[in-house]
């Protein structure tokens, strides 16, 4: 059983909602959600939690956002989003907080503040970590680069998604340059674009020339 999630009007502001619906035998995975929700609500860039309630199981509203393309995106998209993904992370990690399951699905966009914000959605896996923690997101089989890689690594994916439209498999391509391997071995906490951009070079498709897109 998982918790579901259901479109609706708040009839107070005529706002658009989503709300998050956890079953009774979830009520841990739901306050966990909330704890997690609710250090992050000075970021711009975590949806924000408008009402929680309990009924026959526990319910968190949020605005509801519109999805994020999977890409390939326009140049001047693509820039906008990264830097806004960049930012993102650094609150979250700022913070000591890992999202641990960072994908195109669970990231969306909402207009606060009179600008387009990408938002992270989906704080079921996250967690807090001490300072002197790894930054750990979910295993995945990756040979040559033993352990559970890190958010950031998780952020590349994306990117080279919205550059090349190129789904990076969970496997480090054997094409992978040094320069992209190293970074994904030691993923800076806080990479640049110019990081990224390397990242990307280095997991693309063969199919694909990613410096044409």
């Amino acid at each position: 059983i998982n918790a579901e999630y259901m479109g609706a009007l708040d009839l107070n502001t005529k706002q658009q909602i989503c709300v998050k619906a956890f079953p009774a035998d979830m009520a841990d995975q739901a306050l966990h959600e909330l704890k997690m929700l609710r250090a992050l609500r000075i970021s711009s860039h975590v949806v924000p939690v408008l009402h929680s309630w309990l009924a026959d199981g526990v319910y968190i509203s949020m605005p509801r956002c519109a999805g994020v393309p999977a890409g390939p995106l326009p140049i001047r998209d693509l820039i906008d989003v990264s830097r806004q993904l960049l930012a993102a992370l650094h609150d979250l990690h700022h913070a000591h907080i890992l999202h641990h399951d960072l994908a195109v699905r669970n990231l969306g966009l909402l207009q606060r503040n009179g600008a387009l914000r990408l938002q992270l959605l989906d704080f079921g896996r996250a967690h807090q970590f001490s300072s002197s923690c790894p930054l750990m997101a979910p295993p995945v089989g990756f040979a040559s680069c033993p352990g559970a890689p890190s958010d950031v690594r998780e952020a590349f994916r994306i990117l080279a998604r919205w550059v090349s439209g190129f789904c990076v498999p969970d496997a480090c391509p054997p094409q992978l340059s040094p320069d992209s391997h190293s970074l994904l071995r030691c993923p800076p906490s806080n990479p640049t674009l110019d990081q990224l951009a390397v990242c990307v070079g280095g997991m693309r498709d063969p199919q694909t020339n990613v410096s044409e897109t």
